[in-house]
C-alpha cells in the first residue's frame, strides 16, 4: 500500500514539471491549467488490544496509538501542455516550437503578425513586412503594392486615403472640399450642395448661374456680352435690331417683315409712295407728291398734272388750242 502511494506522487511530481507548476499563477489566464496534487502526512490513530486479562465476563482491553500515512488533495495553477512560465512577468507563455520571427506566439504553434507584417506563406511562423511603392499615405501597407485605410479614413486612390466630416470630401491635395451633387454652373461649390455665383452672375437654379445682361432681341452668353438672336444685327452693346432685306420708308418690325410708314403701300414687298389723285406724265415720288417726268412741267392748275412747257412762239397763239411738244395744238388738251 505504501508503495503504492509513493508512485502516484513520484508521477505526480513528474506531471507538474513537465507542465511547468507555479503557485502564483493566475487561474484565468492565458495557458494556465489547474490541477490536484497531493501531499503525505502522518498522524496518530488509537487502536484497542485484548489482553491476558478478564475484566468480568470479558478480556480486558488497552488502547495504544501507532502513526498512519495519508494523502491530502490541493488545487494549484500550472502551465499547460504547450506552454512555458515566464518567472520575469510570472504568467505562461505559449511555445511555438519553430519559433516567431517578427510576430507573437499566441498559442501552441499559432504565430500572429504585427501589422503590417504578415505571416510568410513559404516559411512558417515568420512575419515578414509588405513593400508598398508608392508609399501608402493615411493607410497601411497591408500587402505588397496593397494600402489598407486605417480606421475612420477613405480611399481616394489606391494609395492614399482621407478624412472628411460627411458632405466633403477629398481633392488632389486630399484637402477636404465640400459636395454638390449636382454640378455647379458658372459657380462654385462653397458648401455642401452650395453652389455660390462668379462675378457677373445670378442664380437660376441651386446648381446653375446665368450672366447678367440687359439684352434685348439677344441671348446673354456671358457678363454684359449679347449675342443676337437669328435674323437681328447689333445696334449696340445691348440691343439688336431685326434685319430686313430691303425696308426704305417703312419699319423692319421683325426679321423680314416691314411696315410701310403713312402715306406708303407695300407693292411686291416694297414701299412706294401713295398719291391719293393720279399722277399725269409725272412719277408719285413721296405720299401726294407727282414728280414730272423729263421734259414736263407742273401745270398751274394742278399739283398731280404736268404739262409741256411752251416756248415763246406759243404766248398768246395758244387761246383755242394747248401747247403740244412746244408748238400749238388748235384742239384743246384733255388733263385727267
Amino acid at each position: 500500500m505504501c508503495l503504492r502511494i509513493i508512485v502516484i506522487c513520484l508521477l505526480v511530481v513528474l506531471l507538474v514539471d513537465f507542465i511547468g507548476f507555479t503557485e502564483a499563477l493566475d487561474q484565468n489566464g492565458d495557458g494556465v491549467c489547474i490541477v490536484k496534487l497531493s501531499s503525505r502526512n502522518r498522524r496518530k490513530r488509537p487502536y484497542n488490544v485484548a489482553i491476558n486479562k478478564w475484566c468480568g465476563r470479558k478480556k480486558c482491553v488497552v488502547r495504544k496509538y501507532r502513526f498512519e500515512t495519508y494523502l491530502t488533495w490541493t488545487n494549484h495553477t500550472v502551465c499547460c501542455n504547450g506552454w512555458q512560465h515566464d518567472s520575469e512577468l510570472d504568467i505562461c507563455e505559449a511555445i511555438c516550437s519553430t519559433g516567431c520571427y517578427g510576430g507573437k506566439c499566441i498559442s501552441p504553434e499559432q504565430c500572429i503578425c504585427l501589422p503590417p507584417a504578415h505571416l510568410d506563406p513559404d516559411r512558417p511562423n515568420t512575419c515578414v513586412t509588405p513593400v508598398c511603392n508608392p508609399t501608402c499615405v493615411n493607410a497601411d501597407c497591408h500587402a505588397n503594392n496593397t494600402c489598407l485605410c486605417k480606421p475612420d479614413y477613405k480611399p481616394y486612390n489606391s494609395t492614399h486615403c482621407f478624412k472628411c466630416d460627411d458632405g466633403y470630401t477629398a481633392d488632389e491635395n486630399l484637402n477636404c472640399v465640400p459636395i454638390c451633387d449636382n454640378p455647379c454652373i458658372n459657380s462654385t461649390c462653397t458648401a455642401p450642395n452650395t453652389c455660390t455665383c462668379a462675378e457677373g452672375y445670378r442664380p437660376k437654379n441651386s446648381s446653375v448661374c446665368e450672366p447678367i445682361c440687359d439684352c434685348v432681341n439677344a441671348d446673354c452668353i456671358a457678363p454684359n456680352t449679347c449675342s443676337c438672336f437669328k435674323g437681328y444685327i447689333p445696334v449696340n452693346k445691348t440691343f439688336c435690331a431685326p434685319k430686313c432685306n430691303s425696308c426704305s420708308h417703312g419699319d423692319c418690325i421683325s426679321p423680314n417683315n416691314c411696315t410701310c410708314h403713312s402715306g406708303y403701300v407695300k407693292i411686291k414687298g416694297v414701299c412706294k409712295p401713295q398719291c391719293s389723285k393720279t399722277c399725269v406724265n409725272s412719277f408719285c415720288t413721296a405720299p401726294n407728291v407727282c414728280s414730272c417726268k423729263k421734259g414736263y412741267v407742273k401745270s398751274n392748275s394742278s399739283d398731280n398734272v404736268c404739262v409741256v412747257p411752251c416756248d415763246e412762239n406759243c404766248k398768246g397763239y395758244c387761246d383755242d388750242g394747248g401747247c403740244v411738244k412746244w408748238n400749238c395744238s388748235s384742239k384743246p388738251i384733255e388733263i385727267q
